[in-house]
């Protein structure tokens, strides 16, 4: 056996075995974290109630621990995000906890944008977080931009560019407002009348549909 090849099978092996490593470490990362990752989907979907400290503290536990097998998992960053965002909003009655938590919640988003910079949800919970921080505007409009680019026709997207785009409708430009405006008005019929209705909140919805 030449050189070149004993040079071609130990490449060979050392892909395989590098494969099969990642891929037991994030099978292991996984059966880790199911339960907390369907758990936490139940609380984003509003499918069960939101959940007293204890639980949520078990769940971000396990989430963490998957984290450090595969610190390469946006979808661990994204779930930690939102269970931070979710404690902020409990915690509103104390505002250094509610800042902390959203300090947190912009540290985990942030971390999932770069890890599916294409995936509109986390740019969109990055501003969210960073707006409900009450940070500068010159701080979330690139993060606006990339969730209207990548997730304009998404529902969930849609709501939370709603929500802030109104609450910043002065501050956000006249180019962005046509496009918010644009984006209610073409929006699918059944998540229209969500989108016309936090327009109102913001006494926005007169600008509909011109």
């Amino acid at each position: 056996m030449s050189v070149f090849q004993r040079l071609v099978i130990a490449v060979v092996v050392t892909v395989s075995l590098a494969s099969l490593y990642f891929g037991l470490r994030a099978a292991w990362a996984d059966a880790m974290s199911m339960q907390a990752r369907w758990q936490t989907t139940q609380w984003q979907l509003g499918r069960e109630a939101i959940p007293k400290p204890l639980e949520w503290a078990k769940t971000r536990a396990e989430l963490l621990a998957a984290q450090r097998v595969t610190p390469d998992d946006p979808q661990l960053y994204e779930n930690l995000g939102y269970l931070s965002g979710m404690r902020a909003a409990d915690l509103r009655a104390i505002p250094e906890l509610e800042q902390a938590m959203l300090d947190d919640a912009i540290k985990y988003f942030g971390a999932a944008t770069s890890l599916r910079p294409m995936s509109p949800y986390p740019w969109a919970n990055l501003m969210l977080a960073r707006h409900l921080r009450k940070e500068l505007s010159g701080s979330i409009w690139p993060e606006f931009d990339r969730a209207y680019l990548y997730g304009k026709k998404e529902a969930g997207v849609q709501r939370i560019l709603a929500e802030v785009g109104f609450a910043r409708w002065d501050e956000m430009g006249s180019e962005r407002q046509g496009k918010l405006l644009a984006m209610v008005n073409g929006a699918y019929p059944h998540a229209k009348g969500s989108l016309v209705d936090i327009a109102r909140k913001y006494r926005k919805d007169t600008l509909l549909g011109q």
